[in-house]
């Protein structure tokens, strides 16, 4: 499973020569045949290769000719609207801090025995602000 495995492969040889190699009569007949295009009509070859960069160049300036746009882009909307969400996060932050706190007051209020007439007002005044918190953290909170 874990034995290295010993290639006789010549390290010359790579995929290229070895296409090379495969292909090179194709290669070869290919290139013997532009070579006597090329000789038999040298001015016609010249003069395609001269329009078709006039045409390239043509059409470079004209039909591909990238639109510049009109008016620069407002960037202050964005920077308010990341500013209004990084504030909307702090808010939030705040709020949940709140809540722990909160949470805490109403445990340990619940936890006593017997609460007296100011311990209810206390934790009725905790429960109406966590119920606060919620509603406008939670957008979809009942009122």
């Amino acid at each position: 499973m874990f034995r290295k495995i010993h290639s006789k492969r010549d390290p010359s040889d790579t995929l290229y020569s070895a296409l090379a190699r495969e292909f090179r009569a194709y290669i070869d007949w290919l290139k013997a045949k532009i070579r006597g295009l090329l000789k038999a009509y040298p001015k016609p070859v010249f003069a395609f290769m001269v329009v078709s960069i006039i045409v390239s160049a043509s059409l470079a300036v004209t039909v591909f000719r990238s639109e510049k746009p009109t008016s620069v882009p407002q960037i202050k909307p964005a920077v308010s609207t990341v500013g209004k969400g990084f504030s909307q996060i702090l808010a939030t932050a705040d709020a949940l801090r709140e809540s722990l706190e909160i949470k805490r007051e109403i445990s340990a209020l619940i936890a006593k025995d017997s609460l007296s007439s100011a311990d209810s007002v206390l934790l009725e005044k905790a429960l109406n602000r966590f119920h606060q918190l919620t509603i406008t953290t939670n957008s979809n909170e009942p009122n």
